[in-house]
């Protein structure tokens, strides 16, 4: 999009943000990948695999725009607050169902979370 549309005004801007990998996920990392085009991590296999990378795990193209680094947050311990506060900012109406449920969905996202060692904060919002 940014190469057809960039002389007709298009701006974008780029957040590098992680879904695994969480410790190559760094801003050294990000400067690589910007400099010289070389993907670390996950993605470099996923890439690799659909012939997408050069020698190097390099990209074929520049990035042509600014990326920003998403921030990385450490979830640290899991309390009641902390589970509770996730199931109502995404199940408004939790307080609503049966007990049952609210056991199950409970324990679901305690399980989710307790999986959850990072989180990327735009990315979350």
């Amino acid at each position: 999009m940014y190469m057809k549309y960039h002389d007709g005004g298009l701006r974008v801007l780029g957040v590098a943000t992680a879904f695994e990998d969480f410790d190559k996920n760094t801003l050294e990392n990000l400067k690589l990948l910007l400099a010289t085009g070389e993907v670390i991590g996950a993605p470099s296999r996923i890439l690799a695999e659909s012939g997408r990378l050069r020698p190097g795990n390099k990209l074929s193209y520049k990035i042509p725009f600014p990326i920003g680094m998403d921030t990385l947050l450490t979830f640290g311990p899991l309390t009641h607050d902390k589970v509770m506060d996730f199931i109502e900012a995404n199940i408004p109406d939790f307080r609503s169902y049966i007990e049952k449920d609210r056991e199950s969905i409970y324990a679901q996202v305690q399980h989710y979370l307790k999986r959850k060692q990072f989180s990327e904060k735009t990315f979350e919002e």
